[in-house]
């Protein structure tokens, strides 16, 4: 007789599902890793210029204050009539100048105008220079994703 016997069907057809499995296991594997550092890519674009624009005000900034044990930084810029001002609140990053408060900034965990890089701790004893931490976090499919960015900034107009 020709054909196949019932023995080696069910083996062919564990075979085929064993490799089924492994290939499905691995494409899932690629695909959460695909969605996390898109997750990743997607808050740092946020937050990056966002922040570079925080800076660029500080860096032009007179008259700087701290409060909040570093989290808030106060300052006005030249030929701009009033403060400005910059804060954590409710996880979100708050610009307040003209008695408008603008969110400029989503899921920060974190934030700190005068970041003690030695002790790691927020204070508010800094000079010209403000070591400034932000840090967030992003849940992609079950993950919780965690950015931090540091970043120096020299006052221009001490």
């Amino acid at each position: 007789m020709k054909g196949f016997s019932l023995i080696e069907i069910v083996i062919c057809i564990g075979i085929v599902s064993i490799v089924a499995w492994a290939a499905f296991s691995v494409f899932g594997v690629i695909d959460r890793a695909y969605h996390w550092e898109m997750g990743m890519l997607e808050l740092q674009q946020k937050v990056r210029p966002v922040i570079d624009g925080m800076l660029r005000e500080i860096r032009e900034g007179l008259n700087v204050t701290l409060a909040d044990g570093g989290a808030t930084i106060t300052f006005n810029i030249p030929d701009v009539s009033n403060n400005i001002t910059y804060y954590l609140s409710n996880n979100q990053i708050i610009r307040s100048h003209d008695d408008t408060d603008r969110i400029i900034a989503s899921n920060i965990d974190f934030l700190c105008f005068c970041w003690d890089i030695t002790n790691n701790n927020c204070t508010t004893s800094c000079s010209d220079n403000f070591v400034v931490r932000v840090e967030g976090t992003k849940t992609v499919r079950q993950k919780e994703l965690f950015f931090n960015l540091t970043e120096v900034v020299r006052l221009r107009n001490p």
